[in-house]
């Protein structure tokens, strides 16, 4: 997953989380933690 791949995919999931009322840091963290999940997956690390 490219570094652009990751960050695309952890900003739209931290605009989800924004819009269900998580704070910006919750949301951010939650968006980098499900971003890096899917890329150990991707890559067969997880």
């Amino acid at each position: 997953m490219s570094s652009a791949s990751f960050k695309a995919l952890a900003r739209k999931v931290e605009v989800e989380y924004r819009a269900k009322g998580y704070s910006l840091k919750r949301a951010r963290e939650i968006g980098a933690a499900t971003a890096g999940k899917v890329a150990n997956e991707k890559h067969g690390k997880g």
